[in-house]
């Protein structure tokens, strides 16, 4: 069984985008049924990102439960300023693939006009035996192509 760390990016079955949808736990910005559900089943499908998975000392939200992952969703769209995300959770046995933040930075990089930075933080890395890994809208402008960096 995969274990899931903060910031991995998990692709969901319909099945799972499905649960996804009927167990929301947040919006940021107040946004409408139909742009959630925009969001969970755009396309290109856009990965879930790992959050960190709520106890009982630290619940902020809905305190996780075996079998099922709590992940967010991020749009690169915003509203007013604010870029739309999600709170949820999907059962595990409907993820079909995830990438780890490492994982992401060893990615082909055609969607990064600025790529060549991260090639030299990678290269400094391996000359420093440390590992670089990329999340937040970096990874998933790499994963998607979609246009989640901003000069902000």
């Amino acid at each position: 069984m995969d274990v899931y760390k903060r910031h991995d990016l998990v692709w969901i079955s319909d099945e799972g985008k499905k649960y996804a949808l009927r167990h929301i736990q947040s919006r940021v910005p107040p946004v409408s049924d139909t742009d959630i559900r925009a969001l969970i089943f755009s396309s290109p499908p856009i990965p879930a990102i790992v959050r960190r998975q709520e106890t009982a000392r630290n619940a902020a939200y809905k305190t996780a439960e075996p079998g099922l992952l709590q992940v967010g969703f991020s749009s690169p769209h915003k509203i007013d300023g604010i870029r739309i995300r999600i709170a949820s959770e999907v059962p595990l046995d409907c993820i079909i693939s995830h990438k780890t933040p490492f994982d992401v930075a060893n990615c082909e990089k055609k969607y990064l006009s600025d790529s060549d930075m991260l090639e030299a933080l990678m290269d400094a890395g391996r000359r420093y035996h440390t590992q670089v890994g990329c999340f937040g809208s970096v990874a998933l402008q790499i994963v998607t192509g979609l246009p989640y960096r901003t000069q902000n």
